[in-house]
C-alpha cells in the first residue's frame, strides 16, 4: 500500500488527501509497562543516519548566505504527540490520570529518544545554527487545553526542561521555538520559564485573542505565524491582504513578530494567495507601519 508507512519506533502511519495520520498507537492495548520495551522499537539516536547532510547544510547556509539559520529536529512530533502517536490520545491522557506509573514510563522512555536524537543533531549542526525549534507538541484544541496546566507540570514539563538543558549546554546563546497549535494561552507562562524564544504557530482560533498575547507576553516572547489558513488563505485576495494588515497590527509592535502562516498550507489555498501573502507583508510589514489602504 503505497499510503501506509511505518516509523522509526515502529508505528503506523497513513496517507489521506492532504496529510499523513498515525495509525492505531501500537501500544493502545498494551497492558503493562514491560509492554512499553517490548513492543516499541526504540530508535538507535547513536546511529549516522538521522544526520546525513545536516553539518554540510547548516555550514553552507552559514558561511554562504546572509540567512538567519533555523533548523528543525530530526523528530516531527514531540515528547506529548510521540506519546499519543504510540498509546493513542485517549488512552494516554487515562492513563495520565488512572494508570500515571505506565504515562510516567512511556513519556520517559520518548523524552529519552528525543533527547537522544537532539544531542546528535546539535552535535552535526555545530554552531551554524542561531535557532532551532523543538518537535512539535499540541497541547490545546482550538477551544481549550487538552490536559490542565497541572497535568503539563507533572508529566511534560521535566522532559521539555531537558531538551532545553540540553540545547543550552551546546550553545547557551541558541534561540529555541516551540510549536503547540491551539489556545495554549494558559501555558505560556510555563514556555517562558523553561527558556522558550519563540513560540509557533499562534492560530488566530476564536478563542485567542492575538492582540491580548502580545500585549501581555511580547516583551518576553517572540511569534511566529498568526496568518488564517483556515479561511483568508482559501478566500480571495482581499481577504489575505486584510488578514495580513490585521496580524502586523496585532503582533508586530515593537518587534518580535515573523509572519507566516497558522499551519502548512496544503492544496486547498490557491497558489495566487501565497503570492498574496508575500507581496503584502512586504508592503505593509516595513517600520514605520502604514497600514492604511
Amino acid at each position: 500500500d503505497p499510503d501506509t508507512f511505518l516509523d522509526a519506533f515502529g508505528q503506523v502511519w497513513k496517507r489521506d488527501v492532504t496529510y499523513y495520520y498515525a495509525d492505531t498507537g501500537i501500544l493502545s492495548t498494551a497492558g503493562s509497562i514491560d509492554d512499553i520495551d517490548r513492543i516499541v522499537t526504540w530508535p538507535d539516536a547513536r546511529s549516522p543516519h538521522w544526520t546525513v547532510g545536516v553539518s554540510e547544510r547548516a555550514r553552507d547556509l552559514h558561511h554562504n548566505t546572509d540567512y538567519f539559520v533555523i533548523a528543525r529536529m530530526v523528530t516531527s512530533h514531540g515528547i506529548f504527540q510521540t506519546a499519543c502517536d504510540l498509546r493513542g490520545t485517549a488512552e494516554l491522557m487515562l492513563d495520565m490520570a488512572t494508570n500515571e506509573d505506565f504515562a510516567f514510563y512511556l513519556i520517559r522512555r520518548v523524552t529519552e529518544t528525543i533527547n537522544g536524537l537532539l544531542k546528535g543533531y546539535l552535535q552535526a549542526a555545530g554552531d551554524a545554527v542561531e535557532l532551532i525549534e523543538l518537535p512539535g507538541d499540541d497541547y490545546a484544541s482550538n477551544e481549550n487545553l487538552l490536559i490542565s496546566p497541572a497535568m503539563f507540570r507533572q508529566f511534560i514539563k521535566p522532559g521539555l526542561r531537558q531538551l532545553v538543558t540540553t540545547i543550552k549546554e551546546h550553545n547557551p546563546n541558541l534561540k529555541i521555538m516551540l510549536h503547540s497549535d491551539g489556545r495554549v494561552d494558559k501555558l505560556l507562562p510555563e514556555f517562558i520559564g523553561l527558556g522558550v524564544d519563540v513560540l509557533h504557530p499562534l492560530e488566530p482560533v476564536p478563542a485567542l485573542d492575538q492582540g491580548a498575547i502580545k500585549a501581555a507576553y511580547g516583551s518576553q516572547l517572540a511569534f511566529l505565524g498568526g496568518i488564517d489558513i483556515s479561511h483568508a488563505m482559501r478566500g480571495g485576495r482581499e481577504d489575505v491582504i486584510a488578514e495580513v494588515r490585521q496580524r502586523i497590527a496585532q503582533l508586530g509592535t515593537g518587534g518580535g513578530y515573523i509572519l507566516a502562516p497558522a499551519n502548512h498550507l496544503q492544496a486547498d489555498v490557491p497558489a495566487e494567495n501565497v503570492v498574496t501573502l508575500f507581496e503584502a507583508a512586504r508592503q505593509y510589514g516595513t517600520y514605520p507601519f502604514k497600514l492604511g489602504h
